[in-house]
């Protein structure tokens, strides 16, 4: 318990350094082109690289020491961050560095995610893994409320490169807390270890594929990925062409999505936490990182289309059609989901076949443990 708390306190850290810089650098681009087409291709050149090679991403973590694979990710976009830091203290910062960097970024973010989501069934027993799965969505709703005040705050004190440097101090923090720590590993099956990399990848997709309810939620997912996902990328058109806001008013709107995430987790007690921890404590650890990696590129592939529809359509009959569509596709979901027993009932569908000939086993040191045992 407490090698998870020192490692997600210094996530916590990593995650607010990341918010900052998107909220900075999403204002730069409204303010610099005033376009939703702009905003929106900014985001789609950041997804496509992670809905491409996400399922590979997955493979390579469960290959590698997941704990090195999170301390590389963050220091890698911290030195991405610092290459803009640069860009913007001489003044030779161009609209595609900032492209770029959102794709380097995002790649890393790629590997990040899926290797701290199969870390935490490493360091906490199944029972605990669902107030795990709450409490970082707690995180991020709180993320959402302090980081985008504190980003407008700091970019009316601060140039742009010192609001971006804040990631780059916090980054190295997080890693920081990690170097301080000994995370398990999950060691592959010896019959597993000796596939490729992209038989390793269908591995993770035959497996979601078999799990009627994960696969229902997954097809629901990409539909409103699809209309949501621009509804965040929009935010500042709709706040400075709609409203004649600035940066404290989109700021403010970024809080209050932040408190009604926090109490929307309470209300339906934290209705993202259970899914993670089923999967977290059904899949077996030494495959944890192409599943949630491939679930990730799942529910995430139809956002570029939205993306690629949104911008124009914003561009051409305003920003708030968008919101409408997307408010009534989304309470559309809400109701078919209430009627569907696979979704409903998506805990009780937890005996799915583990596509493994060997048992995984979890190294510690230079003692090696039988997964059972752990």
């Amino acid at each position: 318990m407490k090698t998870f708390f020192v490692v997600w306190i210094g996530q916590a850290l990593s995650l607010f350094g990341s918010s900052i810089v998107q909220f900075a650098l999403a204002w730069y681009l409204t303010l610099k082109t005033g376009s939703a087409t702009v905003l929106a291709t900014a985001v789609l050149v950041a997804l496509l690289p992670n809905i491409v090679l996400g399922p590979l991403i997955g493979a390579y973590v469960d290959r590698w020491n997941r704990k090195w694979t999170i301390i590389g990710a963050d220091l890698g976009t911290a030195a991405v961050t610092a290459v803009l830091v640069v860009l913007f203290l001489t003044g030779k910062v161009e609209i595609w560095h900032i492209y770029v960097a959102m794709v380097l970024r995002a790649i890393g973010g790629g590997f990040h995610q899926p290797a701290m989501a199969a870390t935490t069934p490493l360091l906490l027993p199944d029972k605990h893994l669902a107030r795990a799965a709450g409490l970082n969505q707690m995180l991020y709703g709180a993320m959402g409320i302090i980081t985008p005040p504190l980003g407008a705050l700091f970019l009316a004190i601060m140039p742009m490169q010192g609001v971006l440097a804040v990631d780059i101090v916090t980054a190295v923090m997080a890693s920081g807390c990690l170097f301080a720590v000994v995370i398990p590993q999950a060691a592959r099956a010896l019959q597993t270890a000796r596939k490729s990399v992209f038989a390793d990848a269908l591995q993770g997709f035959r497996y979601i594929w078999a799990w009627k309810g994960l696969r229902v939620m997954l097809a629901g997912a990409a539909l409103l990925n699809l209309v949501i996902y621009p509804t965040f990328v929009l935010l500042p058109i709709l706040v400075t062409k709609h409203f004649g806001g600035g940066a404290p008013q989109l700021a403010w709107l970024g809080s209050a999505f932040g408190v009604g995430t926090i109490v929307g987790g309470l209300a339906l007690a934290f209705a993202n936490g259970p899914v993670t921890a089923i999967m977290q404590s059904v899949v077996p650890r030494n495959m944890q990182g192409r599943v949630f990696a491939t679930l990730g590129t799942l529910a995430m592939a139809a956002s570029p289309i939205g993306l690629a529809i949104a911008g124009p359509v914003a561009d051409a009959a305003g920003v708030r059609v968008w919101y409408y569509i997307a408010g009534a596709v989304t309470l559309a979901m809400t109701v078919a989901y209430a009627f569907m027993p696979a979704v409903r009932n998506i805990e009780s569908q937890k005996t799915i076949p583990a596509p493994v000939t060997a048992a995984p086993v979890v190294e510690t040191g230079s003692i090696v443990l039988p997964e059972t045992d752990r």
